[in-house]
């Protein structure tokens, strides 16, 4: 396969399903593997769920700044709770 100039090389190019769509376990395998793809999809999936939780439970405190922290720790803790 010839190399185009400018153009990087990606490996593996995969979908990135719907925020609302369920993750399939393909997709939740991987992540569990540690492939960068499968990780953002599982982050796209539940980053609204998650950011409208948060909002609901701190109220104001979420227009300091506080909501978003919580909520990044939370992913962040999916992230790190995916078993290897």
């Amino acid at each position: 396969m010839g190399e185009n100039p400018g153009v990087p090389h990606v490996a593996h190019l995969r979908p990135v399903p719907p925020a609302d769509a369920e993750l399939d376990r393909a997709t939740l395998a991987a992540a569990c593997a540690g492939e960068d793809w499968a990780r953002h999809a599982v982050l796209r999936r539940y980053e609204r769920p998650v950011w409208s939780l948060v909002c609901r439970i701190l109220g104001r405190a979420g227009r300091h700044g506080v909501a978003q922290d919580v909520a990044q720790d939370a992913l962040l803790g999916v992230l790190r709770g995916l078993p290897r």
